[in-house]
């Protein structure tokens, strides 16, 4: 038809969001190096990287990564704000509705503590209707303010019908959020605006709002992913062909992404700490002005079993096997080769100052 969108090439638009503060674009910087190192892999899909910024104004890497820039609900959040999060569903709907979401078939929400690990496998690429997603063991299906929301939602609107037809089915979300999520970009384009909706409305109550915390925004999608019927499949390491976590998980398995999250610490069988990598700390910690100077990490000990590495207490059973720590090893060569590559002074701009003069201060 006359003026119809034409259909996207079948390949993988990765969009990170971000608030642009300085903490999660040190991140950022290092996450990016590593998706162009495996992205130039020959027959890679991944053929698109976005950065989708929810910000009032423009930062410090405007230059170096491929952004679009959305004004957020909450302009606080460019300096510091409590849940910057909640601006995320809406610049991804609003991106959605670009010629830059046209791009590729499908899209891969990412965070910016992603540190890619190889390229992504055709096979994650699920026809419409169908997503890939991560199953994050701490998403309760059932969740009670959810099925409130839920319900207080089809009883607005009574017009609205079900996706597949029929009647709406019994109340069961996925175990999963927005990232590392692969959906195809028509359901995207249905799932985003609706998932927009759910933050807002589980702003209210305050009890609702506290009760599911920091979660609200995984949740949110979760419901708005049933809402439209788009059925996720979701796996954790080692079928999970998306991510792995070191240290609590045990191997890459099919994973091409390690998320860096966890903070793991490494002690002797004394407890003498031997190495310790936490992102929070990372830098200085988490409130210095940007952009921060990078410097690579240093290496974890090698394994020996008489030594009797352990994580910290946290893990349990604390002892680090020889596979978790490969796992981490993986994870800092990638993290110091792409440390390697990105500049002091981010790219586009002359001096340090200039780019400071961008930048905000910590995580806002």
């Amino acid at each position: 038809a006359a003026g119809a969108v034409p259909e996207p090439p079948q390949c993988l638009h990765t969009v990170l969001t971000s608030s642009g503060n300085a903490y999660m674009n040190w991140q950022t910087r290092i996450m990016y190096q590593t998706y162009l190192k495996h992205a130039a892999a020959p027959g890679s899909i991944m053929k698109a990287f976005t950065r989708v910024l929810h910000r009032g104004t423009d930062d410090e890497l405007m230059l170096e990564v491929p952004t679009m820039r959305f004004d957020p609900n909450q302009g606080k959040c460019d300096t510091w704000c409590d849940y910057p999060v909640a601006d995320r569903s809406l610049a991804i709907a609003q991106w959605s509705k670009t010629t830059d979401s046209l791009r590729c078939s499908h899209v891969m929400m990412v965070e910016t503590d992603y540190i890619y690990v190889k390229t992504a496998p055709a096979s994650i690429l699920l026809p419409p209707g169908h997503a890939m997603g991560f199953r994050y063991g701490y998403i309760y299906p059932y969740e009670n303010n959810m099925k409130n929301v839920y319900e207080r939602f089809l009883k607005d609107n009574p017009s609205l019908m079900p996706p597949n037809g029929g009647t709406w089915g019994a109340f069961a979300l996925p175990q999963t959020g927005n990232a590392p999520s692969v959906i195809n970009v028509v359901d995207l384009r249905r799932v985003a605006p609706r998932w927009a909706e759910f933050v807002e409305l589980t702003q209210r109550p305050e009890s609702v709002r506290k009760a599911l915390g920091w979660l609200r925004d995984m949740y949110a999608y979760d419901l708005a992913a049933m809402v439209e019927g788009v059925e996720h499949q979701i796996a954790a390491v080692p079928d999970t062909p998306l991510m792995a976590q070191p240290p609590a998980d045990e191997q890459l398995g099919n994973a091409f992404i390690l998320h860096y999250t966890w903070g793991p610490e490494i002690y002797d069988r004394n407890d003498k700490q031997l190495w310790m990598f936490d992102k929070r700390a990372y830098g200085g910690g988490q409130y210095m002005k940007g952009p921060y100077a990078l410097t690579p990490l240093p290496e974890p000990p090698v394994y020996d079993e008489a030594v009797g590495l352990q994580l910290q207490t946290f893990f349990q059973p604390r002892k680090l096997s020889k596979s978790k720590l490969e796992l981490i090893r993986i994870m800092v060569v990638e993290f110091n080769e792409a440390v390697g590559k990105c500049p002091r002074i981010p790219k586009g701009h002359a001096t340090l100052q200039e780019a400071e003069a961008l930048a905000s201060t910590g995580q806002g």
